[in-house]
């Protein structure tokens, strides 16, 4: 019966250079799947429009679709955490001021690593596409508990 030959585990046994490439492929490789279908669910029809468009004239045209999206999306979480803080109890306000001051902390944290090692990507595109839904999911994420929160008691 013949066995399998030990093929080391990724990275295990490899020269220090040829691992922080691949560590480096693999990160270009996460960074392109991310920005390479811009259109999402999570974002606005107007900008998979404007996006769409854009992808045709430069990278500007698509920066301006980006900020314009952030600043919806943006405009979005604002209103839907308003709304449910006026829907909370005391005690249940302070723990979504602190859930929202860690997300915020996280959301910054997360973009910094994208703005600083991705790679073979143009990391502007990318920063402005990842804190547009980023901001979306939480805009989103505030509006479900919203609505759970009024339909169920406390």
């Amino acid at each position: 019966m013949n066995t399998p030959p030990n093929l080391p585990f990724a990275g295990e046994g490899l020269p220090e250079e040829e691992t922080t490439m691949k560590h480096m492929l693999l990160i270009a490789l996460l960074s392109l799947s991310a920005t390479s279908a811009f259109a999402d669910d999570l974002l606005s029809d107007t900008f998979n429009k404007c996006h769409d468009k854009a992808l045709n004239i430069d990278k500007i045209s698509q920066l301006e679709c980006l900020d314009a999206e952030y600043e919806y999306q943006d405009q979005r979480l604002n209103q839907n955490y308003k709304k449910l803080m006026q829907s909370l109890t005391t005690s249940e306000k302070k723990r979504l001021k602190t859930a929202q001051r860690q997300w915020l902390k996280y959301r910054d944290a997360n973009l910094d690593f994208y703005a600083n090692y991705s790679v073979f990507v143009d990391k502007d595109l990318l920063y402005s596409f990842k804190l547009t839904k980023e901001t979306a999911k939480r805009a989103d994420e505030l509006v479900y508990i919203l609505h759970y929160s009024n339909h169920h008691d406390h």
